[in-house]
């Protein structure tokens, strides 16, 4: 009889041979538990500030135009203010841009003051949607226009006073929506661009 043979041992692998992968040393180690490399997120994807520079500029109309709403209160309120300074305090009349008396001051200006305000805010929605710097141009465009005002105020007629009175007054109004609007356009669009995605 022969006698009987002691079992073998497994062989053993080799140590200079490591597993291609965590899945196959997983099989090796039983089919039920199995290791997967977690996957990495590609280097290239663009940031934020790059989305958002290569989507445009986005405009808040709804922001912009809440804004324009609250300047127009604010002018008509500067002349209110202005009216009951020049006439009712220094009693020197308001000419209007063609040289004539204002009458009724108490409510065409505020009211003109008003509607020049939402004739800019539209005028700044155009420049935001169309043009490189619009705050600049937009800036540019109020000084020439309250430039044309006071010069046609001087060239019409009325006394010095009236005209120096009544050019102070525009100009103060057209200041004050110029400045008023610019801050709210850099409200409107500065949210988005430091985020990537729109606030509204």
């Amino acid at each position: 009889m022969t006698p009987p043979t002691s079992p073998q041992p497994p062989p053993h692998e080799p140590p200079d041979t490591p597993p291609t992968s965590w899945s196959a040393r997983g099989r090796r180690r039983g089919a039920e538990s199995t290791w997967e490399l977690p996957v990495q997120q590609p280097h290239d994807v663009p940031s934020p500030m790059a989305w958002a520079a290569s989507q445009g500029t986005e405009v808040s109309a709804r922001r912009l135009w809440a804004g324009g709403g609250a300047t127009a209160v604010v002018a008509a309120g500067i002349g209110v203010v202005g009216v009951l300074l020049i006439r009712g305090l220094l009693g020197i009349p308001i000419l209007s841009a063609k040289g004539q008396l204002v009458d009724q001051a108490m409510a065409v200006v505020p009211i003109s003051a008003a509607l020049a305000a939402l004739v800019a805010t539209a005028l700044l929605h155009l420049l935001l949607l169309t043009t490189p710097r619009p705050t600049a141009f937009f800036g540019a465009i109020c000084a020439i226009v309250v430039a044309i005002m006071v010069l046609q105020v001087f060239l019409v007629g009325g006394t010095t006073e009236q005209q120096v009175a009544t050019s102070v007054l525009y100009v103060v109004i057209g200041v004050g929506i110029s400045c008023l609007l610019s801050g709210v356009a850099r409200t409107a669009v500065r949210d988005f661009t430091r985020s990537g995605s729109p606030p509204w």
